[in-house]
């Protein structure tokens, strides 16, 4: 997962130590956080439309690295070998 912050800056007071173009912190920020665990999965779906609504898993050498929800709901999970997501789904594309 992705995780930003984002702080929000007002300019320093005239005259203040560092005052120009320099910004300081705000005390507030904003968090946003970005789940791409299934990002892969769903790149394939748009590429190749007759996959939607099937389970799908990208795989690294002999581990799943990702899958999709249709997948999830099948016991797949990431970082599992092909070998057992294959037994425990076995329409896995």
């Amino acid at each position: 997962f992705f995780e930003l912050c984002f702080a929000r800056h007002r300019p320093l007071p005239c005259g203040a130590p560092g005052a120009g173009n320099m910004l300081a912190p705000d005390a507030s920020r904003i968090i946003v956080h970005f789940d791409i665990d299934c990002f892969y999965a769903q790149v394939e779906e748009l590429r190749r439309p007759e996959l939607k609504d099937k389970p799908v898993g990208v795989t690294q050498k002999y581990l799943v690295v990702t899958c999709n929800y249709p997948a999830r709901r099948s016991g797949v999970t990431k970082l599992m070998r092909t070998t057992e997501a294959q037994r425990l789904c076995p329409d896995l594309v």
